[in-house]
């Protein structure tokens, strides 16, 4: 088996909507390199999806024994103990996520922390901004896992343009992120009403998925692959 084609594969399975076959490979790599970090990961978020919490804390568990400095391991393995009952433990995850990623804004909001604070200088640099610039910042920010701050802006921006078609798909991929499904996949679905593409559409399948809405899911994945761009 080529672990590495067998891991692309199992991506693919996901993004379409197929858990079982995804996990089901996943396994399989297991199967020959059980210290594999994208293999326990992956099959330990399929599994969750699945309704095994249990088998996708020991994968995620392992995930992160593997690689220590695993922010996302972390940070899902923390949800993943929360919904087991298992509060200690994810607080647990969630303080060395933020160890690791000191202000990590999804970090501190499932912790119930506030962010830090904007500084006024940052505020009022992008209060100047042109719009394609402070989108620009804001995908800085969001990338960076500042999701405070790129909110701050990319809200900004529909203030002045409430149709704008990145800021609102960016803003709902932010809003799916921290799990707020509803919101952002409608503000995916506001953005595909303006200028539709493929990555909205992906994205959309996406957010329903991780929703637990498969058959969405699955027609937006379809829809993006009919556009292709």
């Amino acid at each position: 088996m080529d672990i590495e084609q067998s891991l692309q594969e199992a991506v693919q399975h996901y993004s379409a909507g197929r858990i079982a076959e995804a996990l089901e490979l996943c396994l399989a790599v297991l199967d020959q390199a059980g210290d594999n970090v994208d293999a326990l990961h992956l099959g330990g978020l399929l599994a969750f999806q699945q309704g095994q919490a249990e088998t996708a804390a020991n994968l995620i568990w392992k995930a992160v024994q593997q690689d220590p400095a695993f922010t996302d391991g972390y940070l899902n393995l923390g949800q993943v103990y929360r919904t087991l009952g298992r509060e200690e433990d994810a607080v647990a995850c969630f303080r060395k996520v933020l160890e690791l990623a000191p202000g990590h804004a999804e970090a501190l909001a499932l912790l119930g922390e506030p962010a830090p604070e904007t500084a006024p200088q940052q505020a009022e640099q992008t209060a100047t901004m042109s719009i394609p610039d402070a989108l620009r910042f804001a995908v800085e920010q969001h990338q960076a896992g500042d999701f405070q701050q790129a909110e701050i802006v990319y809200r900004a921006v529909l203030n002045t343009e409430p149709n704008n078609p990145d800021a609102l798909h960016l803003l709902g991929i932010l809003n799916a992120q921290q799990s707020r499904f509803d919101e952002g996949i409608s503000l995916i679905r506001q953005a595909l009403a303006v200028a539709p593409n493929g990555e909205m559409y992906r994205n959309l399948g996406q957010a329903y998925l991780n929703s637990g809405n498969a058959a969405e899911a699955e027609a937006a994945f379809a829809r993006a692959r009919e556009l292709g761009n």
